[in-house]
């Protein structure tokens, strides 16, 4: 009975955790599968646990030899150099994310010049593209006023270069 649920359970749980993994990394869909990746990761974690102390006697005999205890010693300093490199307060905030916002809330014109247009080529371009700037003073108030989708408004600005 056991065997008959862990092992599909472990494997499901693995491959929903890596694809996961892999969208957020690429920021694909994160927003809809970070949620279930943090709390299957749990569940992941727990399965493990359990796995590990229900065979604790054969794991342990396979780590007296040298070869798996190197291979273990190697993955976790790997893994704690890997988490001491990407877990600095000061690159906190540093995504494609932040930059697209602050990009949506700027004045027109410093977006124009981010892109290396003027602030006039900015509004053409946008109305190129059936993109009514009006009054507004940055890409996020186009967005409001005319339901588009601020990223692309950004986007749309950058397809010249």
């Amino acid at each position: 009975m056991t065997r008959d649920f862990v092992t599909p359970a472990t494997s499901i749980l693995f491959l929903f955790i890596v694809v996961s993994g892999v969208m957020m990394f690429f920021n694909f869909g994160e927003s809809f599968v970070k949620s279930a990746h943090e709390w299957l990761g749990l569940v992941f974690g727990a399965v493990a646990i359990w796995h590990l102390w229900r065979h604790f006697k054969g794991f342990a005999a396979y780590l007296r030899r040298p070869h798996p205890r190197a291979v273990l010693a190697g993955v976790a300093m790997i893994s704690l150099v890997v988490v001491a490199l990407t877990a600095h307060p000061e690159r906190a905030g540093v995504s494609p994310r932040v930059v697209f916002q602050s990009l949506e809330a700027a004045p027109l014109a410093a977006v124009a010049q981010v892109a290396g247009i003027d602030e006039a080529g900015l509004r053409l371009a946008l109305a190129g593209k059936g993109v009514d700037v009006g009054s507004a003073h940055s890409l996020r108030e186009v967005a409001q006023a005319t339901g588009a989708d601020p990223s692309l408004l950004v986007a749309t600005l950058f397809e010249h270069r």
